[in-house]
């Protein structure tokens, strides 16, 4: 007898942040360091920002949606 159940997660989400206007020759592959390189007073380790992809908009602009951890997300959106 098959039973119907609900697929479950086996781990939370990480919340997603949208980087608008990124430069050309930023990478899915480096964009993890360059933001790391331009923001040292934000103690950001390496492994907290994972780069799921870059798009391109209608008016030609890229932009690169990032997974990052609840607290570099507190971090990263309070830095201003």
């Amino acid at each position: 007898m098959w039973k119907r159940t609900r697929g479950l997660r086996t781990h939370k989400k990480e919340p997603r942040l949208i980087i608008l206007y990124v430069p050309e020759d930023i990478s899915t592959n480096n964009i993890e360091d360059t933001i790391i390189r331009q923001n040292p007073d934000l103690n950001l380790q390496k492994g907290n920002i994972v780069s799921k992809f870059i798009y391109v908009t209608k008016k030609k602009y890229r932009n690169a949606v990032t997974e990052v951890g609840a607290d570099t997300r507190k971090i990263y959106c309070t830095w201003r």
